[in-house]
């Protein structure tokens, strides 16, 4: 598959999407130990949490063992792993009535169907804050539907309150609501 004629329209094929996260799933299924568990708790100890989270994109819920137990915790994915992970994308967040302190999506952008609709999404359902951690200027391959570039970050969701290189082009962005 030629992933660099999407380049221009941030957004993939409904088949193409799944083909991604399908290649995804099977990688992280065969993982043995929990990927990012110390950069995870890195970055929690970093940024605002609000009383309740949303994890966009969750996967295996790495997030949810770095947070306090007196944090109200919900993961969405639209490949759920597990059956406590409710199968909602982050387009689809732009349809709901729920709302969350805070909204992370770790390491899940850049397999987003739709870009804009997603930050758009975060947005919607974030009341306080807005935490991604992203790949910035990574080209597509079969892990992932797109090159995300700090431009399409700030062209929904304005200038970051803060944003920090924690390993080489993986970048962490925090906006305040």
């Amino acid at each position: 598959m030629d992933y660099s004629i999407f380049d221009f329209m941030k957004e993939v094929s409904d088949k193409d999407w799944k083909k991604v996260n399908d290649n995804l799933n099977k990688w992280r299924k065969n993982r043995k130990s929990p990927p990012n568990l110390e950069l995870y708790k890195k970055i929690v100890s970093m940024v605002h949490i609000g009383k309740s989270v949303l994890d966009v994109g969750c996967g295996q819920q790495i997030l949810f063992n770095c947070l306090s137990n007196y944090t109200l915790y919900r993961g969405f994915d639209p490949f759920p792993l597990s059956d406590n992970v409710t199968p909602i994308s982050a387009e689809q967040l732009n349809d709901l009535n729920d709302f969350f302190d805070t909204v992370f999506m770790f390491a899940a952008l850049d397999n987003v169907k739709n870009i804009v609709l997603s930050l758009k999404g975060l947005k919607h359902v974030a009341k306080e804050n807005i935490v991604i951690l992203t790949s910035i200027g990574v080209p597509k391959d079969k892990y992932h539907t797109h090159t995300i570039e700090r431009e399409d970050l700030v062209s929904v969701l304005g200038e970051p309150f803060q944003e920090v290189e924690m390993l080489p082009k993986i970048w962490l962005f925090e906006w305040r609501l």
